[in-house]
């Protein structure tokens, strides 16, 4: 099966589109400044996407950005073309490919290598170099985590674990996003009983 073609990027007027009002990504206010401040040094590279009614399938965390940048014209693609249901399962798939990926520490100290100031405050790079300090810190362990999933463990050197108990899975799901988005977490294993 062919790709279907990308859809034509428009300049469109942020009051024209709205969130969806059921998503279930939770969007961290850090998250919302920082990529802010990626829009303000780069500009947008990423467009919004939108269903048929201008209703956000993904890019929610861009349009908040925007919206604190005070931006009256962002870049949106329509896909119309998706059926209801494809867009309720994009919207989440564009969100939790992120949790099957994680860094590879050495090499991303090397590519933070060099950008020093110019770029501290929108790569965060205070938080950063405490994530890799810990990281450096660390001693090798050849058991990381048998919860993780094996491509995970397999790029991770050290690892620690933090048991965390909720008293129903719903509050368990809910709190699931909010820890991903943490600094340093690479994974969250769910575990009954």
């Amino acid at each position: 099966m062919a790709p279907s073609p990308l859809g034509d990027v428009r300049g469109m007027e942020l009051t024209a589109i709205r969130p969806y009002k059921n998503n279930p990504r939770v969007k961290p206010k850090k998250a919302i400044e920082q990529t802010a401040k990626s829009i303000r040094e780069f500009g947008w590279q990423q467009p919004i996407v939108v269903d048929g009614d201008m209703v956000i399938i993904v890019g929610h965390t861009r349009y908040e950005a925007a919206k604190l940048l005070g931006e009256p014209l962002v870049p949106v693609i329509v896909a119309d073309h998706l059926t209801p249901d494809q867009v309720r399962a994009y919207r989440i798939m564009d969100n939790r490919a992120r949790d099957y990926t994680t860094w590879d520490f050495p090499l991303l100290i090397g590519e933070l290598e060099g950008l020093d100031e110019g770029f501290a405050d929108v790569l965060d790079l205070e938080d950063w170099q405490a994530v890799i300090a810990r990281f450096e810190d660390s001693s090798s362990s050849d058991d990381v985590s048998p919860d993780l999933d094996p491509d995970v463990s397999s790029r991770l050197t050290d690892g620690f674990k933090l048991s965390v108990v909720f008293d129903t899975q719903e509050n368990a799901d809910r709190a699931a996003p909010g820890i991903l988005d943490m600094p340093g977490v690479v994974n969250v294993a769910y575990a009954h009983g």
